[in-house]
């Protein structure tokens, strides 16, 4: 077929079935565009999906405390090791927060914050108690279980060394204290005593 006798046949073709090739031509472009897009989109959030899933892995508690128990660890028969915010003061006096994966117990709780703030070993938390249980004593005078007060309010008394104070924004250093012990936690409130 030459070149003349294509173009006759196709001055012979009627301009509907022109446009309805050129307007299929478009169509299955659009399809293909529109395949391409879904799988994309598809890879993406499979790959958002494994993102958010190896992140909330990492707040699932896998270790298990059962040795070595602490002051009030009487309260519960094995401690989860868990993701903890501690709040701290940084250099330039800002209130800052930092995740650490440990065992929540007042006692490490205030040893990191103690380490966050940059606090020497001339602090030390003296004692810490807890109000709102009711302590049930064996023959031995130990105790034996503990429950929960009607209704309690359940407040961490602290004693912490008066050392404190000769740091630069100590009172900062006490309300991230404060906020460490009672976020995320059991307990409503935090007193602390300086001696």
């Amino acid at each position: 077929m030459t070149e003349e006798t294509f173009l006759n046949a196709v001055g012979l073709l009627d301009d509907c079935y022109i446009e309805a090739y050129l307007q299929a031509k478009e169509n299955a472009a659009k399809r293909a565009r529109s395949v391409t897009l879904k799988r994309w989109s598809l890879v993406a959030a499979c790959l958002a999906l494994v993102i958010l899933a190896s992140y909330a892995v990492s707040y699932i508690p896998v270790e298990y405390d059962t040795g070595d128990m602490i002051e009030n660890s009487h309260l519960h028969s094995a401690q989860l090791k868990s993701n903890v915010w501690i709040y701290y003061v940084s250099d330039r006096g800002w209130i800052r927060r930092e995740r650490v994966k440990m065992y929540a117990s007042t006692e490490n709780r205030f040893d990191v914050w103690k380490e966050l703030n940059h606090i020497g070993e001339d602090v030390k938390l003296l004692s810490s108690t807890v109000t709102g249980y009711h302590y049930v004593y064996d023959e031995n005078g130990e105790v034996f279980a503990v429950s929960f007060e009607d209704d309690p309010e359940l407040t961490v008394h602290l004693t912490v060394s008066a050392n404190i104070c000769s740091y630069d924004h100590y009172e900062k250093m006490l309300k991230c204290l404060k906020r460490t012990l009672v976020n995320h936690s059991s307990y409503d409130q935090c007193e602390i005593n300086l001696v």
